[in-house]
């Protein structure tokens, strides 16, 4: 496998670029299937894992921009959450941290056959050949345009004239048409420009001065700077509340293949939540069976199993191996002894929650230094009591992609109720616990 990476490194994709020489902004892109297929791979990827890999940006300035968005604060603070838990007693299992610091994409059987592929996540196994009617896009050996805020159809003639008069443009002495070959290092890019930009083809290719992120004079745009691409997420919250293109990629997918896996994803088998109270599916592993043996036959002496090989083997055929015995598949969310019990965290631990997603392991005597960090005083706080359903969840949600201030946004408007009915005294135990992981 690691032989293979400097290879992949070095492949790039040939694009076919029309630019305006007069603002030095990509037009369009003629572009193969293979690049498409990468684009719409952004929609496959889990928030933690965008995250990881924009983290990574050497470019100060593009880093910065993704920093300002709401969401990558968000989920910056709950991924260093995640870091800094280390204790062995705050997980189910030691994998529990890894996974979550490493989230499995839901499509990477097919991510894997894609000839660009950016999620660097350590695959669970090895990939047969890549189908030759392609990974998501079915029309193989089609070229397809690409507007430089990620709207995508495919190519021919009409559409590219169509495209041009929509665009504005009567007089073609200002277009250029120029080629590029495009790597898995600026697709990284692109997928940043993708979440922080309406020019995402415009920075990446041309490393355009623009300062145009996003368009003040337009709030629905303004509102949702810096959200990131997941399918199930922008299924969930309908794709008009992405403005921009996020939005444009999703509707793309929509109207080439209306039934793809990209437009509602879900989770990885093993990832998710048994309480998840948002309708994302939970994606479930194939059945394997799998055995484990002392030993495999000898070759010379294949019909006499009391010649063999020594050494633990494990094969998804009984026959093959000395003494096979029947696997049990572990879920390191499921403890022993856990009575049904679920979950990455241990249950009987109490964290607190900031408004910004800070998250802390809370004890008696931490609870008191938590409220003094916020300078706050006993006679400023109400205590109110609330489940967690499907309303307050997706309200969370959005409020997660675009607000700095995640609680006080996705919870206003459902903690309106009499101050009497506020006290925890008065509310029954059950009715008080977090229904979530």
């Amino acid at each position: 496998m690691a032989s293979e990476q400097p290879q992949k490194d070095t492949r790039t994709i040939p694009l076919k670029i029309l630019v305006d020489k007069q603002s030095n902004k990509v037009v369009f892109v003629e572009a193969p299937k293979d690049f498409v297929e990468t684009l719409f791979s952004f929609l496959s990827l889990p928030l933690g894992t965008i995250f990881r890999l924009l983290a990574t940006i050497n470019n100060d300035q593009q880093r910065q921009q993704s920093e300002s968005s709401p969401f990558f604060g968000n989920i910056k603070n709950l991924y260093e959450t995640v870091q800094n838990l280390n204790s062995n007693n705050d997980w189910n299992n030691p994998f529990c941290k890894q996974m979550l610091l490493h989230p499995r994409n839901p499509c990477e059987s097919l991510c894997v056959k894609l000839f660009l592929n950016i999620d660097d996540t350590e695959p669970s196994g090895t990939c047969v050949n890549t189908p030759q009617n392609g990974v998501f896009v079915k029309e193989n050996g089609s070229m397809f345009l690409v507007s430089d805020d990620l709207k995508i159809m495919p190519s021919s003639s009409v559409t590219y004239m169509q495209l041009l008069m929509e665009l504005g443009y009567s007089d073609f002495t200002q277009l250029e048409e120029v080629t590029h070959n495009i790597s898995n290092k600026e697709v990284l890019k692109l997928l940043d420009y993708s979440i922080t930009s309406q020019e995402p083809l415009t920075n990446t290719i041309l490393k355009s001065s623009s300062k145009n992120k996003v368009n003040p004079s337009n709030p629905s745009v303004a509102t949702v700077k810096g959200m990131p691409c997941n399918g199930s997420i922008v299924k969930l919250l309908q794709p008009n509340f992405f403005a921009g293109c996020v939005s444009n990629l999703y509707k793309s997918v929509e109207n080439l293949d209306p039934v793809s896996v990209l437009l509602n994803p879900g989770i990885a088998p093993q990832f998710g939540c048994r309480n998840q109270p948002l309708n994302i599916p939970h994606l479930q592993p194939p059945p394997t069976t799998y055995y484990y043996g002392a030993g495999t036959p000898h070759e010379e002496y294949q019909y006499q199993y009391k010649f063999y090989i020594e050494g633990g083997v494990i094969s998804k055929t009984k026959g093959s191996i000395f003494e096979g015995k029947l696997l049990t598949a572990l879920d390191p969310r499921f403890p022993k002894n856990s009575k049904g019990v679920v979950g990455f965290v241990k249950r009987a631990a109490l964290y607190g929650v900031g408004d910004d997603l800070t998250v802390k392991l809370l004890s008696a005597n931490s609870f008191l230094s938590y409220l003094k960090e916020f300078s706050l005083s006993l006679d400023d706080i109400e205590v109110k009591v609330i489940s967690i359903g499907e309303a307050e969840a997706l309200s969370l949600l959005g409020a997660f992609l675009t607000s700095k201030f995640t609680l006080t946004s996705g919870l206003q408007d459902f903690l309106d109720v009499p101050k009497q009915e506020s006290t925890i005294l008065k509310v029954p135990k059950q009715e008080s616990t977090f229904k979530g992981n």
